[in-house]
């Protein structure tokens, strides 16, 4: 069964990364005192604010029973490819406009830290929510032009690894990670930005170090890096106001789609503090991934996710100040191969945090 909990981890990771970086950008401080034994708490349902006169209404994702969307629906939503779609719901008090202005040349440090408890049924057997060795990864980032339109180039390079158990039991665990964590070292990533958080351009510099074992969790990390940018509203916003920024998401072979609302709490100068809330639908009911052998294949026949978080940003930083954001994720599978179908159940939850070393 630990064999099983270590695959489902792999196959989990570029879900996790990409729905965490892409609904917060902007995570928690990595506090040394973090009881990373005990399990990681669920976080409650947010429910959606009262509609106020004179708001737009949200973009309207469909409601499917099992959380999976029919062929063709996420497309009537926003067509995968697409760029995500960004709609002011309410100004807030006091609107001003909400942009980033970035400084050619200046670098800085980030950290960012994983938590992530997983559970499985599958084969008759179930191994209740355990929690997972720490993944901390520390990047560099630079803005390294600034276009005459006034958008960013930005420069960011994985420059360090570590896989930190807590206690005995995770031991095992991260003697199988490291090896995968670990050679992704070096990777590097360039892309443009816009003064409203669109990226374009993404180039992936993949180092011939990383195992490929871990190809699969780059797939969602270099989206999750294209999304450390928050993209913010076109129009003034102030304290209280609201935006919704709809996306697709290619995860761990899953295509997503994915609604963020964001609500600014506060502002003084260049930081604010943004409140997060997500829900996710699977976009389709297939998952492909490079790492399937021939033959085989899996179908997702129910699918929840939902998560909430507080960011702290810098305007005129592209490197997240603090935050936090927790994901809980639960989907049942169904795998065929070699004449015979195994269906299983999968529980993750997911806590990433993000910090200035």
């Amino acid at each position: 069964m630990r064999r099983s909990l270590l695959s489902v981890v792999l196959f989990a990771l570029p879900l996790a990364c990409a729905v965490c970086t892409a609904c917060t950008e902007r995570d928690v401080p990595i506090t040394p005192d973090l009881d990373r034994s005990a399990a990681i708490v669920t976080p409650s349902p947010v429910p959606s604010p009262p509609f106020t006169p004179g708001a737009e209404p949200e973009v309207a994702l469909p409601k499917p029973a099992n959380g999976v969307l029919a062929a063709g629906e996420a497309d009537k939503v926003l067509p995968a490819g697409s760029p995500p779609l960004v709609k002011l719901l309410e100004a807030g008090t006091d609107a001003h406009d909400l942009s980033y202005a970035l400084t050619k040349g200046a670098s800085q440090k980030m950290a960012m830290a994983m938590d992530m408890a997983v559970g499985i049924k599958a084969k008759g057997q179930t191994l209740p929510q355990t929690p997972m060795p720490r993944m901390t990864m520390t990047f560099d980032t630079l803005t390294a032009d600034r276009s005459a339109a006034g958008e960013f180039k930005i420069e960011s390079h994985l420059v360090g690894t570590s896989v930190d158990p807590s206690g005995g039991q995770q031991e095992q665990m991260a003697r199988a990670l490291r090896p995968q964590v670990e050679g992704m070292k070096g990777l590097g990533m360039a892309y443009w930005v816009t003064a409203k958080g669109h990226v374009h351009d993404v180039k992936l510099d993949v180092p011939p170090t990383v195992p490929a074992a871990a190809q699969q969790i780059l797939t969602g990390m270099s989206q999750s890096f294209e999304s450390m940018v928050i993209p913010l509203p076109p129009d003034p916003v102030g304290v209280g106001g609201r935006w919704q920024v709809v996306s697709r998401l290619s995860a761990g072979g899953l295509d997503v789609l994915q609604s963020a609302i964001y609500t600014l709490k506060s502002r003084t100068g260049a930081r604010a503090t943004l409140d997060v809330a997500l829900v996710q639908l699977a976009a389709a009911d297939t998952i492909h991934t490079p790492q399937m052998p021939p033959g085989m294949s899996a179908k997702v026949k129910s699918f929840n996710s939902t998560g909430k978080g507080t960011n702290q940003v810098d305007l005129k930083s592209v490197a997240p100040e603090g935050g936090t954001t927790t994901l809980v994720t639960a989907m049942d599978i169904a795998v065929q191969g070699s004449g015979s179908t195994e269906e299983s159940s999968v529980e993750t939850t997911t806590r990433v945090q993000v910090t200035r070393p």
